[in-house]
């Protein structure tokens, strides 16, 4: 997290630094006395879930309101002490970071939300747009009223921007900026989850 994420690479079997992705790999990779650390970086994750939302058109599509609800359920899985090539995986970081207490939701669960947006849009083709701004906000609330595991609250700002430089229609000026904003118990594999009103994005 932060900051400490711009420094060398470094594992707990090793007391060297890596500035080269592929030495640091090799490393990982290696049986050392039957131990390796070649999953270190990873965990497996299985989720299931769905979501349901309406959303109203006004101004004729320019100005679009939605509610949803979204319902998933995550499965967490650790390497740590499996069997890899002959060798037994050595704790992965997120088993050291989860021992710190530095993440929420290593034991997966159910990750329920509900979302709110509103969307103001001038473009002219949505698939293909030529010219136009689309401005959105969207929110999501998780909460264990809803049935989630977590209690925690996403909120994205955004505009899109397109600009026609030419008469042909095929030399387009695009522009895109995302302002998001994270609050309470997030679960480390939502962290990454950016809401959009028209679908979110990881």
């Amino acid at each position: 997290f932060g900051e400490s994420t711009l420094g060398p690479l470094t594992y707990p079997g090793s007391t060297k630094q890596y500035n080269n992705f592929d030495e640091y790999q090799d490393a990982l990779n290696q049986n050392v006395g039957g131990a390796t650390w070649a999953h270190y970086n990873e965990y497996k994750k299985t989720l299931i879930g769905g979501a349901a939302t309406v959303e109203r058109d006004y101004w004729g599509g320019w100005l679009r309101p939605q509610v949803g609800l979204q319902t998933t359920h995550v499965q967490v899985g650790d390497y740590t002490g499996d069997e890899v090539n002959g060798a037994t995986q050595q704790p992965t970081r997120l088993f050291l970071d989860n021992e710190a207490g530095k993440v929420t939701g290593y034991n997966g669960g159910w990750d329920n939300a509900l979302k709110v947006g509103l969307s103001f849009d001038s473009r002219d083709f949505e698939p293909d747009p030529a010219k136009g701004m689309m401005l959105q906000m969207a929110g999501r609330v998780s909460s264990h009223v809803l049935g989630s595991a977590f209690n925690y609250e996403q909120l994205t700002f955004s505009g899109r921007g397109f600009h026609n430089l030419d008469d042909s229609g095929r030399l387009i000026l695009a522009g895109r900026l995302t302002y998001l904003m994270q609050f309470g118990d997030i679960p480390f594999y939502s962290e990454s989850t950016i809401p959009y009103t028209d679908g979110d994005a990881n």
